[in-house]
């Protein structure tokens, strides 16, 4: 379509019903429609080309094509020859080519085909002409019912709408003999996902565990699992047990084929309702254009009779047939409708028809709101009962019921694409799709320069040799990493594993381990250390599945709005949770890591960073100093790393060579296939970066990022100094030699991908992000420089809105955060001059908001007691955890909560506020004393934290120096 200029009443959804496999007539067959607009008016000739390449570039596979055009009448002389006009003026060349070009690409005047004396829709002081077409080609011909014009439409022209009615059902029906053709025997790429296992009760899991308890008493599977080192054998012992789970399910379980797609859950009754309804709207709005027949002329002087040549008006329109007839005469038994259908239509009968019709349906439609009122109702009552047992049983799905979370979910059946000429291209082909898909997420973290080997350590670049340089740890803690797993590691993990989670491309899930039989537990702890004494990954680990979900905007059919969720095997999972556990616990005690980036280490959370941050902001703001905080955005970061600079940041914290080959397998020859719809692409290969979804990314992403942090801390200049001086003797005179002194300097602060940067000089800021360029450069980490912003108390550059900072090689515009607005920091909301009123705004909306959802839902006391202590109260006292919120805006909370308690369980509004607080019941928790007891948590918890215990001390010193 080249503008919107098109006249169309109505579109269906048309699905084509034929073999995509068959090759004489191809899958996605394509019905266009083009609009020609009056070639003067075209405002460059690339235009007018482009009109003519339309008609003279028909597509060739079999598509049906019309096109709305404007000029006044053209036909052509007898011998079919030569374009000439109606009113016998010349027609100009480009009309003439155009005309032409038409006649030659088979395209026909709809109206004329149809219509004896089609009718003048332009009417001025010279006559009255016809001045909108509508042309096709003969594939669509024999589907369009007929043609009319509309003077009644609610459209602004100074013309009638010129209209064709096309007969949708069979618009893409092959015109070929659908005969089997070789192509139907050749394999296709689609693969069907695999089968998903029902379990009832736990009389089916008792017969899983003792079938799985039999079948490993037979001998050969102790010829099997023994402890090995050949790589062969390890592959064989993981591929027996997937298979003999495998095996065992499907005799005890009842399997059923995944399907994505939304299960239709109207009843069958709803359903046939609503096909009478859509069934007698389409006799009513055939009736509504034959009426429209009293008004097309026969002549000059009458215009009120029916032409006598009624047939040839609507010699495509046969909806008055024996089978329609039938049809009605059944649905009118069916509704109690009492009325004899005539036989013949005519314009005697015509009337009383279609009143009739419109009576039907009514009736119809009265029948459907009152079966879908009863549907809804039942529906209502099923949910309320399914969230009463939810309550006990699965609070999850309790809660996104209350909250009404959906679910975020897509289905990749087109996609949207800019081609290399910026031009946007709509992807419907299948198999067009499966390989955009496949090669969007295989190099979805592909490096922006030629990939750097880091095999040795010259090849790192000289300012950071002594940077990777190893730390020698005690041999003892080393080889606690790749030590034997024991039998009570592994049942401590499997007792962790949360149920209901997604399994892997075997579809064997965390429950067929938790019921595997204790006594076999031997088998797995041989299996596992096998891989740890190799270092080998077996090959039925090496497989996952890509599930791809929008983010928090809408993907617009952009897979560049997507992210996967990653599906891996669940016994890998549990192999690889052991190692996890182990590395945490090394990196704790051996303090190898810098203690601004501890994401993920045991003892180590959001909330030292948060208070750091804090702590900064309010002692500048009491010193009256200028402090800067940016934060930066990385793009990808897992699917970014370097494999053989991940092995340098490994040895680097003097991790063994062993332990070092295991992480490293764990990711080569990986092969992922994507979920698209009821089907997987093909497997591709994990050429970059490591696996999202396992368990140890997290901590390996903070191993590859360490080395910045180490540089950072290094340099002597910059950061934000926090320091307190107070005397040990208040009649001590000598302040210098008898005091207490206390000084940090804080320069970057990290949480997984999250950099926030510290510093009192935005030119010693730009030194930091000099050295952290290089870094991204070389360790091919992508920056977001774009989306930095920027926290600051400097008020000219508030006043300005933006400032240019050098960060590495580029200068970039970097936003600052106005006085009043906050900066969002790992949830938490900073303002640099602790103005927090927005901040307080904020969580009295999202009360408002989640208060206001929960009260409309038929919930028992004990859901809403459960929602606001367990969803609501917690989710504001994360937003406020490094402030102290006043007294009045506690109590508005409180009046909130208290409000939709006593509406949901229909108290009075005069009711004892105490006894909804009180601790001797079920009760609401009062938000001023969760303040309070989480304050005093998280100052004990700071205070014997070492990455946060000098900032409570600097912070207690300044405290007793203000008194």
């Amino acid at each position: 379509m080249i503008n919107n200029n098109i006249h169309i009443l109505h579109i269906c959804e048309t699905h084509e019903s034929q073999a995509p496999h068959h090759e004489s007539s191809k899958a996605h067959r394509s019905f266009s429609i083009q609009n020609v607009v009056y070639t003067p008016n075209l405002h460059s000739d690339m235009e007018e080309t482009t009109q003519f390449h339309i008609i003279n570039n028909p597509i060739n596979d079999s598509s049906r094509n019309a096109g709305d055009f404007n000029d006044n009448d053209v036909f052509f002389n007898e011998n079919q020859l030569i374009p000439i006009r109606k009113d016998q003026k010349t027609v100009p060349i480009y009309r003439k080519k155009f005309f032409e070009l038409l006649r030659d690409q088979q395209y026909c005047d709809v109206q004329k085909k149809l219509l004896t004396h089609p009718p003048n829709t332009y009417k001025n002081y010279h006559g009255e002409f016809r001045l909108d077409y509508i042309y096709a080609n003969n594939l669509i011909l024999d589907r369009i019912n007929n043609t009319d014009v509309i003077t009644d439409y609610c459209y602004a022209s100074d013309h009638d709408m010129v209209v064709m009615h096309i007969l949708t059902n069979d618009l893409f029906r092959p015109n070929v003999d659908r005969t089997r053709s070789h192509d139907m025997e050749q394999p296709t790429n689609k693969k069907t996902l695999n089968d998903h296992y029902f379990i009832k009760d736990n009389e089916t899991w008792s017969k899983y565990h003792n079938k799985i308890n039999h079948k490993l008493n037979e001998p050969r599977y102790n010829e099997v699992f023994k402890n090995t080192t050949n790589t062969h054998t390890i592959n064989t012992q993981a591929e027996t047990l997937h298979q003999m789970l495998i095996k065992i399910a499907k005799d005890t379980f009842k399997i059923k084929k995944f399907k994505p797609q939304d299960r239709n859950e109207e009843p069958l009754l709803i359903r046939q309702i609503s096909n009478a309804k859509k069934k007698i709207g389409t006799l009513i709005h055939h009736f509504k254009f034959f009426v429209k027949l009293h008004i097309l002329p026969t002549d000059l002087h009458n215009t009120n009779t029916l032409p006598p040549d009624l047939d040839k008006y609507y010699c495509k329109d046969k909806f008055w047939t024996e089978q329609a007839i039938t049809k009605l005469t059944i649905l009118s038994k069916k509704f109690n409708f009492t009325y004899s259908w005539p036989n013949i239509l005519n314009d005697q009968n015509h009337g009383d028809i279609k009143l009739q019709l419109t009576k039907l349906h009514e009736s119809i439609n009265k029948e459907y709101a009152r079966a879908t009122n009863k549907h809804n109702l039942h529906n209502i009552n099923k949910y309320i009962e399914r969230r009463q047992q939810d309550f006990n049983n699965n609070q999850t799905r309790m809660l996104n019921s209350i909250l009404e979370r959906k679910p975020q979910k897509i289905t990749i059946d087109r996609l949207i694409i800019t081609t290399d000429t910026d031009e946007i291209q709509l992807i419907t082909n299948r198999k067009d799709i499966d390989t955009l898909t496949i090669n969007h997420f295989q190099n979805i973290g592909s490096f922006s320069h030629v990939s750097t080997n880091f095999t040795t350590m010259d090849e790192l670049p000289t300012f950071w040799q002594h940077i990777y340089k190893t730390k020698l740890k005690p041999q003892i803690l080393k080889d606690q990493l790749i030590a034997s797993i024991t039998s009570n590691e592994l049942q401590m993990t499997i007792q962790s594993l949360p149920n209901n989670k997604a399994p892997g491309p075997t579809g064997i899930t965390y429950e067929f381990w938790k019921h595997f039989p204790k006594r076999h537990h031997t088998i797995l702890l041989t299996l596992f250390n096998n891989i740890l004494q190799t270092g080998h990954i077996p090959s039925a680990w090496t497989s996952a599945l890509l599930y791809p979900i929008p983010k928090p905007e809408f993907w617009n059919y952009q897979l560049e709005k997507t992210r996967p969720i990653i599906l891996l095997e669940s016994l890998c999972k549990i192999f690889i949770k052991i190692i996890t556990d182990r590395l945490n616990k090394f990196l704790h005690t051996t303090n190898a890591l810098q203690p601004n980036n501890q994401a993920g280490i045991a003892g180590s959370s959001t909330a030292e960073i948060i208070l750091t941050i804090q702590t900064c902001i309010d002692i500048n703001l009491a010193q009256n100093r200028k402090f800067y905080i940016m934060v930066q955005d990385l793009s990808k970061a897992y699917d970014r790393i370097n494999l053989d600079l991940l092995t340098k940041a490994m040895d680097r914290l003097d991790l063994s060579n062993l332990f070092q080959t295991m992480i490293i397998n764990l990711f080569k020859g990986h092969k992922n296939r994507v979920i698209i719809g009821d089907h997987l692409t093909n497997s591709f290969d994990l050429t970059t970066g490591i696996i999202q979804g396992e368990v140890i990314s997290p901590i390996l992403w903070v191993l590859y990022y360490d080395p910045l942090f180490k540089a950072i801390n290094n340099t002597t200049i910059g950061g934000i100094d926090l320091q307190a001086e107070h005397p040990k003797d208040i009649y001590d005179s000598n302040l210098t030699e008898n005091s207490h002194k206390l000084q940090l300097n804080c320069k970057l602060q990290g949480y997984l991908n999250d950099t926030t940067w510290l510093n009192n000089s935005l030119h010693h800021l730009e030194e930091h992000l000099r050295i952290a360029d290089k870094f991204y450069n070389f360790s091919n980490i992508k920056i977001n420089k774009s989306k930095c912003h920027l926290l600051t108390n400097d008020k000219a550059l508030v006043k300005d809105g933006t400032t240019n900072i050098q960060f590495g090689s580029t200068n970039i515009t970097v936003d600052v955060v106005g006085k009043n607005d906050n900066l969002r920091i790992l949830g938490a909301h900073f303002n640099a001059f602790n103005n927090h009123n927005k901040l307080y705004h904020k969580i009295i909306n999202t009360t408002n908001h989640m208060t206001h959802m929960i009260k409309k839902k038929k919930i028992t006391e004990d859901m809403i007691i459960y929602v606001i202590n367990k969803v609501i109260l917690p989710r504001i006292e994360y937003m406020t955890q490094h402030i102290i919120v006043p007294a009045h805006i506690n109590n508005r909370i409180n009046i909130i909560l208290r409000s939709a308690f006593k509406s949901i369980t229909n108290l009075p509004k005069n009711f004892y506020t105490a006894a909804i607080h009180t601790p001797i019941a079920p009760n609401i928790i009062n938000f001023h004393d969760l303040q309070i007891h989480a304050k005093l948590a998280n100052f004990y918890a700071a205070s014997f934290n070492p990455i946060t215990s000098d900032c409570i001390k600097i912070l207690l010193l300044l405290s007793q120096t203000n008194f």
